[in-house]
């Protein structure tokens, strides 16, 4: 009797989910709106701008070879980074390869490498490297990383005993996998899929380096093309001018770096880096003997920083 009632309270509650706080809610919808801005920016100009000229700007042919473009990509380039990554977590969870704890943060290396970083390494090793094969093989080797992680996290917590079974079945070692454990880690591959799909679509500096165009380097020369005074703008084509890179970055562009910067420089220098030279400076002093005397000469060596 006792054993029913705890059966059918289990069950009562198996389907039932706390509600969510107001607050939680409030902060929820709060966010989604403000990530909603650009998009409603966009939908407002389109709508204030003439059906005719919207017409022309969307069908034309270069936003056809743009669009290719990136869907090749992403398509391409999602399916080998899943597979990668996939293979990865593999290697590392249910294989006894030599090295694998060592193997296991290697892997997870290329996320601390911007992939820009990336692509310039390899466009300066192999400069034939561009276009679409370059592009690729950059978003691949970049952000396999995305599906590696949350695949290996996940297989770490299957027991392997239904591998075991299958492999005594005369299942090969890969076709276990791919029958018994490559199902139960779906979820977390599609969403790291979804993740490498996004970080395509917003990347701009590592496709910039190949010479490859897709909807995002299209912005930065639209940009640039209206204001051709923008130094941000104009410091963004100089990443993928035709024309040899710059020397240094121009005036205008150091300078609006430096004004943006200004307000949060104290905040960061302090805050988040743990400046702190002149204590460092007052102990050395205080040290040798030397705090006492009014005599000496300082001299602020930072450059217009002050420090």
């Amino acid at each position: 009797m006792i054993a029913t009632s705890v059966r059918m309270r289990l069950a009562k509650g198996a389907g039932s989910r706390p509600r969510p706080s107001l607050l939680l809610v409030v902060l929820a919808v709060a966010v989604t709106l403000l990530t909603l801005v650009p998009v409603a920016f966009v939908v407002v100009s389109a709508v204030a701008t003439d059906p005719s000229t919207v017409a022309s700007l969307v069908f034309r042919p270069r936003v056809g070879e743009l669009l290719l473009n990136t869907a090749l990509l992403v398509g391409l380039a999602v399916p080998g980074a899943c597979a990668l990554g996939v293979a990865c977590a593999w290697a590392v969870v249910r294989t006894d390869v030599p090295g694998r704890r060592l193997l296991a943060v290697l892997f997870a290396t290329p996320l601390a490498i911007p992939a820009f970083v990336a692509s310039y390494g390899w466009a300066s090793v192999v400069p034939s490297l561009s276009g679409l094969t370059g592009a690729v093989l950059i978003s691949v080797l970049a952000y396999f990383p995305l599906v590696y992680l949350p695949v290996a996290a996940v297989l770490r917590r299957l027991d392997p005993v239904h591998e075991e079974t299958a492999r005594s079945l005369g299942r090969g070692p890969l076709r276990a996998f791919v029958e018994v454990s490559l199902p139960q880690v779906r979820l977390p591959l599609l969403g790291g899929a979804l993740l490498v799909g996004l970080h395509l679509l917003a990347e701009y500096g590592a496709f910039a380096m190949l010479r490859f165009d897709t909807f995002t380097t299209a912005i930065y020369q639209a940009w640039h093309a209206q204001d051709p005074t923008d130094p941000i703008a104009a410091h963004m084509a100089n990443v993928r001018g035709q024309e040899a890179t710059p020397e240094r970055a121009t005036d205008d562009y150091v300078t609006r770096e430096f004004d943006d910067f200004a307000e949060q420089f104290d905040d960061v220098l302090v805050n988040k880096l743990g400046y702190r030279a002149p204590a460092l400076i007052e102990g050395a002093l205080e040290r040798m003997g030397l705090l006492e005397r009014r005599e000496l000469t300082v001299l602020d060596a930072g450059c217009g920083t002050g420090l």
